[in-house]
């Protein structure tokens, strides 16, 4: 167990914790390098963006392809 985790471990044994509950308490807290920082949040947001542009091209651009097939289905069969 890493130290921080291990303070919380005695914490919840100090408060009268059961040993079981006290090592699952103690794991389900995230460390420090598990969580996301703000510069991990911008690279997301510009990849997401990147996407929402990508998927504006396809929907226009696959449009009309998908009406001029089904109308030479419906006219043209």
């Amino acid at each position: 167990m890493s130290h921080l985790v291990t303070e919380v471990y005695e914490a919840f044994r100090l408060a009268g914790v059961g040993d079981a509950a006290a090592k699952a308490a103690a794991a389900a807290i995230p460390l420090g390098n598990d969580l996301a920082t703000t510069a991990d949040l911008n690279r997301i947001e510009t990849r997401l963006a990147r996407v929402e542009a990508d998927l504006k091209v396809l929907k226009f651009g696959y449009g009309p392809v998908i009406l001029g097939l089904l109308i030479k289905l419906a006219f043209f069969p």
